[in-house]
């Protein structure tokens, strides 16, 4: 028997978005259940980072079926467009998103001026860098 259990012969990719749809699901509620009855506030931005991250995550490393990175690819991009979807359904949830993001890019404080600096120089280094491996010749 593999895992996770096949639900439909020939319906894998649809098993695979129900699948990841259902651990956003619980995401969504683990952090709604920390804001309500706990009262521990986690921003949008650091809860839509952390559900792609794992997303990614998921999808790299499922037992099985093994999935290529043109599937995975289409995949991630599904979640981030679920993802902006949901960060967005509300007003006060996308000023939620956008209030860290606003905050180093006016960089007000030591602290945001620094993250500000690093994302600037930083950013074209590591896409950089990205951009050549992905070109270079393999051996």
């Amino acid at each position: 028997m593999t895992w996770p259990p096949k639900l439909v012969e020939g319906y894998m990719p649809i098993q695979m978005l129900l699948e990841m749809g259902g651990q956003a699901l619980l995401f969504i509620g683990v952090f709604y259940l920390l804001d309500k009855k706990m009262g521990l506030k986690v921003n949008k931005l650091l809860q839509a980072t952390l559900l792609f991250v794992y997303s990614i995550f998921y999808f790299t490393y499922r037992i099985y079926p093994p999935v290529p990175f043109s599937v995975r690819a289409i995949y991630a991009t599904m979640t981030l467009i679920g993802i902006f979807m949901w960060v967005s359904s509300t007003e006060e949830a996308w000023q939620d998103f956008r209030r860290p993001i606003i905050k180093v890019a006016d960089a007000t404080s030591g602290g945001t001026k620094f993250l500000k600096i690093a994302i600037v120089i930083l950013l074209p280094i590591l896409v950089g860098w990205l951009s050549f491996n992905s070109m270079k010749p393999r051996r």
